[in-house]
């Protein structure tokens, strides 16, 4: 063995070398294509100017492949026998086959554009089930307060209950929906996760209608927004659940240009499963959209009474949310409705639910410190929701909207 063969010899110059041509080939071949796709992504006018091109090249093709198959039709119709049309629409059907593939090709530049915004569009239902999860995070976090600020009293009384409650750990938020909400984060066994959040939230859902229905029928008391809030968070747990199953195979955000290449509509049931997530969350706008608007008619009533300027129930994006809710829930035009939503949803959060503003009062008393969490209860609710709507606007509503009725007259 030579003196340049030890421990850190020719195996350490092989590790090197192997780095080198790594890099080299990195530089080579990898680096310039990646910049080539972000200036591509960069400039959506090289993209529309490709597409131009191709169309412009394939469209002598198809205009003559259609311009065929008339002449063949034709053909057929002046025929003198059954054997003869027989022979002559085989010549049709096949060039039928030749024009559905001119089409093809003519449109493989949407098909470019399409993939362009398929990573966008993956990006979007990505981010919208994240956003949908951080409810069930703040949920499991939340459930723990109530436990640790009871043992904490406990602790301070020297360990002696003296009639002091104090609720069991809340295992069952931190055991399972949190790991679920996790799993659907990361798009890791998203159905059975998704449909596990589902469970919880009908569960939940259920004894907060069952404590709204008592409190409406005892003492007259409407339900308040975080609950119905939290009854569109099912519908947006349901979202999750259905957009978990098999993806498309064409980009919805794209659109089609022919029958062929346009996405087919979902089946009943998983249409249906959308049409209840969509009106879950079209309850929810109603709802705060005719609080808001009983509001306004009320504010010098109620400012009398020196309201805490720093209520976040009332804001006026409310009025657009109420605006917004009745074509969503008819399905007119759910696309753009929902990504308007969605933004609406966003700059209330941040506008009227700034919870870290309340974050150095939380410390002060109990009643700050419910300001505070009350406050993220609000803003986390409004994100989700916003995700729900995103994976709507990625999904489609289904067969049950108007858009599709105004398809089928169309057509």
């Amino acid at each position: 063995m030579g003196a340049d063969d030890g421990p850190l010899g020719p195996p350490l110059v092989d590790v090197s070398r192997a780095l080198d041509l790594a890099l080299d080939s990195w530089a080579a071949n990898v680096q310039p294509r990646i910049k080539q796709v972000v200036s591509r992504a960069a400039q959506p006018r090289l993209v529309v100017a490709d597409t131009q091109a191709w169309v412009e090249e394939r469209r002598p093709a198809a205009k003559k492949a259609v311009q065929s198959a008339l002449d063949h039709a034709r053909d057929v119709r002046n025929s003198r026998s059954l054997g003869e049309a027989r022979g002559k629409l085989r010549s049709v059907l096949r060039q039928t086959r030749e024009v559905r593939a001119a089409v093809r090709r003519c449109c493989s530049s949407h098909s470019r554009v399409s993939g362009a915004l398929q990573p966008l569009e993956r990006f979007a239902q990505s981010l919208g089930r994240v956003l949908v999860t951080l409810f069930f995070f703040n949920q499991a976090w939340e459930s723990r307060g109530p436990y640790r600020y009871c043992s904490e009293q406990l602790r301070a009384a020297g360990g002696t209950s003296s009639g002091l409650y104090v609720p069991s750990y809340p295992w069952g938020s931190v055991l399972f929906v949190a790991p679920a909400a996790l799993l659907c984060a990361l798009g890791v066994r998203t159905r059975a996760a998704a449909g596990l959040l589902t469970l919880d939230m009908v569960r939940e859902d259920a004894v907060l209608v069952y404590r709204g229905l008592v409190a409406l029928v005892a003492n007259g008391m409407r339900p308040n927004e975080l609950m119905v809030k939290k009854t569109a968070i099912l519908g947006c747990a349901a979202l999750v659940f259905v957009g978990a199953g098999k993806e498309r195979t064409s980009s919805s955000m794209a659109g089609g240009l022919t029958d062929d290449d346009a996405p087919p509509l979902p089946s009943r049931r998983k249409s249906a499963a959308l049409l209840v997530g969509r009106l879950l969350m079209a309850a929810l706008f109603l709802y705060v959209g005719s609080g808001q608007v009983a509001r306004i008619r009320h504010r010098a009533e109620l400012w009398s009474h020196k309201v805490d300027p720093t209520d976040g129930h009332d804001n006026n994006w409310l009025i657009l949310e109420l605006a917004l809710s009745l074509p969503f829930a008819a399905g007119y035009r759910t696309r753009h409705v929902s990504l308007a939503l969605a933004g609406t949803l966003v700059l209330e959060a941040l506008t009227a639910w700034p919870f870290w503003r309340f974050r150095s009062e939380a410390a002060a008393g109990a009643w700050a410190l419910g300001k505070f969490i009350h406050a993220r209860s609000h803003f986390v609710t409004n994100l989700s929701v916003a995700g729900g709507l995103l994976l709507l606007s990625g999904l489609g509503a289904g067969r049950f909207t108007v858009d599709n009725l105004l398809a089928k007259k169309k057509e």
